[in-house]
């Protein structure tokens, strides 16, 4: 007690000499001081002053101007903590709470003693962040900042504070509760020239953050130095990149976490409560950032977080977004109609980096308007299933982003976006990329802007493969004004296949529906190529050979290829294979921007068309629309396998826009889906592999629109059936769609 009131006494004569060669400057909001605001008290500093402030809350954000002064509440000459909480600068969303922008502050600019918040960031002239540093942003200065809080701030990135080439001073900070869209909620630090010093005696607290990369701490990659962070209290103690970006020079000594994370699944609901366990259904937290941050990652048993029915927003349930996806852990709604993530056209998408065996699946993401796709992936394994994607405006990619790492997605709509291409896959620097895509829609999608290399369908660039099933590409816009652009475009590729697939009606100012680069090979089989303005194809030439090899392939007669000029000397060389025709495809027809309108007609010549032997080709049982995959003895080319219909039939038939069953292989159960243009009476019924009916599921009149099913696997009297091969038929006013096959595997 005796030594703790000795360095009290010595503390307090330091401060009475250091004022008594500098002025005091007070601020109090009751006006009894010199000023009533903060600022106007640094504005009237000169070098070594001090400006004391007065508790209350302060509504303004402050800049030191370059100025060696100290800021600080009465904590500064109390040590009374209470100061700390009762002296708050209120940034009131307007920028940065406080800045040391380009303005060369050394150590003796000190601030000292608040509570920062409610900032927005820096505005920011970059393409891909609209701001930096929600509660600090400190860029080419080095000042001391200690005996800090720093929360519930907000910015693209660095969501309570960006450091940037700074050599300051950290003591006792408690950066929490902050958000950024983007990296780092707590803390963004970047640039190679930063060397910031963490007090290893009075430890920094940096907790309860969230990032769709890195919630806590993210310390750029181009960062040489070493970089050492004494932390008290982190959010959890055995970290992960999902709290803080994984650095090779980044040496973190932390000694507690906020929370432990639980080792099983989560169920997450809009109506749920973040204070719940979220451990069933009936005890649902609220909000999936908080499920992703509570789950464990583990390797050896990969875990899901399973999310009800309903809408996922900022608005309605106070989701932060982007997310933060997780290595070994699943996020899964209930159906693309029924959960869906809405970003109320701010951020609204799901970010990984350097995760692994990542799954996202039954959702759909819509009103993202951000500058990263709706699902964005660096460096990470992921797959994606039984997703739509639409209503986003991103100033680069609109739907989904793999750089780097492997994507295999199924069941995927893209559709009305805005933004660079819908698609985009490419190697990041040394990192390979690869993906596989079946039952993949991509329709609708423009650019953000008119700019040069806009908008599109599919980019793959500089993969070891990539593979493309069942894929329809149809009413994309590109733009360009120097440079034709394709809406598909493989450029370096190894090995890139587009199986059964229809690439028609897309548009370019100034391009084509495809083009290809080499080097590598391009192997287009069973597909339709047919009616993409002004080119069908443009072969852009590369300093090494690559070959495009069509088999049983429709491709336009009238818009031909065009070779682009360049200085590299290898052109692509087409390899006509076996079966390709030219010749009008003959669609069903109907509204061009309806994806149905590419159903084949009676009178296609791509009916039993395709080759004859798809072995090696890994067809999936059933076509864009869930038909059975090979009809008759021969498959068809495109995305849709004719059914046998007639004109008519056909016509009357489409009054189901679909028809399919997800799981499926399933156990215990499946769920049915259907979706109709139009109203009408409706008996949905599944029969044993003999014929017989065992369940009427649905029998009265339905409305328009999306409907779903479960099927327990049960019998109309409630016994379970065994399992094996089921078939289910939809019959809407006395006309009955084309039968569909399930397996039950028990």
């Amino acid at each position: 007690m005796k030594a703790k009131c000795v360095i009290l006494a010595i503390f307090q004569i330091f401060i009475f000499y250091t004022l008594l060669f500098s002025s005091v400057l007070n601020i109090n909001l009751d006006g009894s001081g010199d000023y009533t605001e903060i600022q106007a008290g640094i504005d009237a500093a000169c070098y070594g002053d001090t400006v004391l402030v007065f508790p209350g809350t302060y509504t303004e954000n402050i800049s030191f101007e370059g100025k060696l002064i100290t800021v600080g509440s009465l904590y500064l000459i109390t040590e009374d903590r209470s100061y700390i909480h009762n002296t708050i600068i209120d940034g009131n969303h307007n920028g940065s709470v406080v800045l040391f922008d380009e303005t060369g502050e050394t150590n003796d600019a000190v601030l000292c003693g608040f509570t920062v918040t409610n900032g927005s960031g820096k505005p920011s002239n970059s393409s891909f962040y609209n701001s930096f540093g929600g509660g600090i942003y400190i860029e080419d200065a080095s000042p001391t900042l200690k005996n800090l809080i720093i929360e519930g701030n907000e910015a693209s990135s660095g969501g309570g504070m960006v450091i940037q080439s700074s050599y300051a001073d950290f003591e006792d900070l408690t950066i929490r509760d902050n958000h950024a869209h983007i990296s780092g909620g707590g803390i963004l630090h970047t640039q190679i020239t930063s060397d910031v010093t963490f007090s290893s005696e009075n430890r920094c607290n940096i907790y309860g953050n969230y990032a769709g990369d890195g919630n806590d701490i993210f310390l750029s990659e181009e960062y040489e130095d070493l970089v050492e962070i004494f932390i008290d209290t982190l959010s959890i103690l055995n970290y992960d990149n999902h709290f803080v970006t994984d650095h090779p020079n980044l040496i973190l000594d932390v000694q507690y976490g906020l929370f432990e994370q639980v080792n099983c699944n989560l169920y997450v609901s809009p109506t749920g409560s973040d204070d719940n366990t979220g451990f069933t259904e009936e005890d649902p937290l609220q909000t999936i950032h908080w499920a992703l941050a509570k789950i464990v990652s583990d390797s050896l048993e990969p875990k899901t977080i399973y999310l009800a029915p309903g809408i996922y927003s900022h608005s309605t349930n106070d989701q932060y977004f982007a997310l933060n996806g997780k290595s070994f852990v699943k996020i899964i709604g209930t159906g693309k109609e029924e959960t869906i993530i809405d970003g109320e056209n701010t951020f609204g998408c799901i970010f990984y980096r350097d995760d692994h065996n990542s799954d996202i699946s039954d959702l759909s993401i819509i009103n993202n308007y951000s500058f990263f796709s709706s699902i964005t992936a660096l460096r990470s394994g992921l797959n994606v299933s039984n997703i739509k994607i639409s209503g986003s405006s991103n100033r680069q990619n609109g739907g989904i982003s793999l750089s780097g790492g492997t994507i295999i997605g199924d069941n995927i709509e893209i559709l009305n976006n805005l933004g660079r291409e819908a698609l985009r896959v490419g190697k990041h620097f040394e990192t390979d990329a690869s993906c596989i895509f079946t039952n993949l829609t991509i329709a609708n999608n423009e650019p953000y802007y008119e700019e040069d290399g806009a908008g599109g369908a599919i980019s793959i660039h500089n993969c070891i493969e990539a593979i493309f099933i069942n894929t329809l590409v149809t009413n994309n816009t590109s733009y360009s004004d120097s440079w034709p652009i394709s809406n598909f475009s493989i450029k370096g590729t190894e090995n890139a296949y587009l199986i059964n697939s229809t690439v028609c009606n897309n548009h370019s100012n100034y391009g084509s529906g495809m083009g290809f680069q080499g080097p590598g090979n391009l192997y287009i089989i069973n597909s339709i190529i047919y009616d993409n303005s002004p080119y069908e194809f443009i072969l852009h030439r590369s300093e090494a050979q690559g070959y495009i090899h069509f088999d049983y392939t429709n491709i336009d007669e009238q818009n031909d290829f065009i070779v682009v000029a360049g200085p590299d000397p290898c052109v692509p060389e087409i390899i006509w294979g076996e079966g390709y025709i030219r010749q009008e495809p003959q669609f069903v027809g109907g509204e061009e921007a309806d994806p149905l309108y590419f159903q084949l007609s009676e009178d296609s010549p791509c009916i039993n068309s395709g080759t004859p032997d798809t072995t090696g080709l890994n067809l999936p049982e059933y076509d864009l629309l869930g038909n059975t995959r090979i009809f008759q003895d021969q498959i068809d080319m495109g995305a849709y396998e004719w059914q046998g219909t007639s004109n008519n039939e056909n016509t009357i038939s489409t009054n189901i826009l679909s028809l399919t069953n997800y799981p499926n292989p399933f156990n215990p159960s499946t769920t049915l889906k259907f979706d109709m243009r139009k109203a009408g009476y409706v008996n949905l019924e599944i029969y044993n592999i003999k014929g017989q009916k065992v369940r009427t599921l649905i029998n009265q009149q339905q409305e328009a629109g999306y409907h779903t099913k479960v099927w327990q696997g049960n019998d109309d009297a409630g016994n379970p059936v065994g399992s094996g091969i089921y078939f289910y038929r939809l019959i809407v006013d006395g006309t009955a769609y084309p039968m569909r096959k399930c397996l039950l595997i028990k």
